[in-house]
């Protein structure tokens, strides 16, 4: 296999008798690798392996296979990516400030008056309120409010419906506020098609 080029690779990380990405190593460094996966908490292990550009968690929807596949033939430069996927943000965590990756973050939870921010490591409870942390530090276009209580990395979209949506297994709801914003999002961003609505 490493004599043959591929653009873009989907590789299950179960297959009998191996590991899945084990076989990176087999593929061009050029190919693009996209992991499809029933396990969330391997995003911590696909995030350390260069070659890989997205993992998708099973069992998955034609939206979220679309937006594995348009990241993979994005017209972003190497180092444009390497910038993107690496960038750090710092916030203050009670009298400390914590470091997060924000290509690893899956959503954010509004906590009284604080939120809750959850990576592929787990959650950290931080000073902030939601609307100025989505204003000021999670600007990317990846970062969207989708409830009064929820911000969402669309990164991890795994499923959509009309009234919910799911980050890996994790179910959240979509406010009757921002349910029009959220749907033109997914249009914008080529997720669902300009005439297509979430499911009901």
């Amino acid at each position: 296999m490493s004599q043959t080029q591929f653009d873009v690779v989907f590789l299950d990380c179960h297959l009998p008798d191996m590991n899945g990405l084990d076989l990176i190593s087999q593929f061009s460094k050029i190919s693009k690798i996209i992991v499809t996966t029933a396990h969330v908490n391997l995003a911590v292990v696909c995030f350390d392996i260069d070659e890989i550009i997205d993992y998708i968690v099973k069992p998955f929807e034609f939206p979220r296979f679309l937006r594995a596949v348009r990241r993979a033939i994005s017209d972003l430069t190497p180092i444009q990516k390497d910038a993107e996927d690496k960038e750090v943000i710092y916030l203050k965590a009670g009298r400390t400030f914590a470091r997060f990756i924000v290509s690893e973050i899956l959503y954010v939870e509004a906590f009284g008056a604080y939120v809750k921010v959850y990576t592929t490591q787990g959650f950290t409870v931080i000073n902030q309120r939601l609307a100025p942390l989505l204003k000021n530090e999670l600007k990317s276009k990846r970062f969207i409010r989708v409830h009064k209580s929820f911000i969402i990395n669309s990164d991890y979209l795994a499923k959509i419906d009309a009234n919910k949506l799911f980050i890996g297994s994790t179910k959240i709801p979509i406010g009757i506020t921002y349910r029009t914003a959220f749907t033109k999002y997914l249009q914008q961003a080529g997720i669902i098609d300009k005439d297509q609505k979430p499911k009901k």
